[in-house]
């Protein structure tokens, strides 16, 4: 079983899904996308691969233009605004979820689709448009504006949140939809991350981006 022959079974699947949503089949990424102006958004498909089984992650992403550009003027490469796994957002949409549940579907393996043959591809096709049209797309248009992410984000700073790679990306991009969105707690918010970002053990890259983010924001 050939990588390229399941990337590509598996993207002609979403060619109606692509041409009815105004998405756009990327390849070389192997990713469904949609450029806005404000914003752009993706269905994304990461692997892992072996001869003979391939473990399918799918994904829905979302990078918002002035969070994005705000981390890049100071040299912090962000990788999403907010991402989550599809499988993972079914659970989420349910509330059937915890601080725990991402990594228990991880161990148990749940968070992913397996292919052990091209014939397998058209049912996770179905399967993988299914959470997009559950959940997937009303996911993308809840969050692909600033007032939502800073509601994401700040509305319980302190809690869980399984839509972005860790606390230090949370901070990062509490702070700057804080900021973006004239979030009237902006000052206390501002010594919430500073006090996490403090105690926590970060890489030197997060703790310098941050500080410089809040300077910046501070102009």
């Amino acid at each position: 079983m050939k990588l390229i022959e399941v990337k590509n079974n598996f993207l002609l699947g979403f060619e109606e899904f692509a041409k009815e949503q105004n998405f756009k089949i990327v390849k070389k990424d192997f990713e469904i996308k949609k450029f806005e102006k404000e914003y752009t958004c993706a269905f994304q498909f990461d692997y892992n691969y072996w001869q003979d089984e391939i473990h399918l992650f799918p994904f829905a992403t979302i990078k918002i233009n002035q969070i994005h550009n705000i981390c890049k003027i100071n040299g912090y490469d962000l990788n999403y605004t907010a991402f989550i796994n599809l499988l993972f957002l079914e659970k989420y949409a349910k509330n059937k979820y915890d601080e725990n549940t991402r990594w228990k579907m991880q161990y148990n393996q749940k968070d992913r689709f397996k292919i052990f043959s091209l014939n397998d591809i058209d049912k996770i096709i179905d399967k993988t448009l299914n959470l997009i049209y559950k959940y997937g797309l009303n996911y993308i248009e809840k969050y692909s504006n600033i007032k939502s992410i800073d509601n994401l984000y700040n509305k319980n700073p302190f809690d869980y949140n399984p839509n972005c790679s860790g606390l230090n990306t949370h901070c990062i991009i509490g702070l700057i939809s804080a900021k973006l969105s004239k979030n009237e707690n902006y000052d206390k918010l501002e010594k919430i991350y500073s006090k996490i970002v403090e105690d926590n053990d970060f890489n030197d890259i997060d703790k310098v981006a941050f500080d410089k983010i809040k300077k910046y924001l501070k102009n």
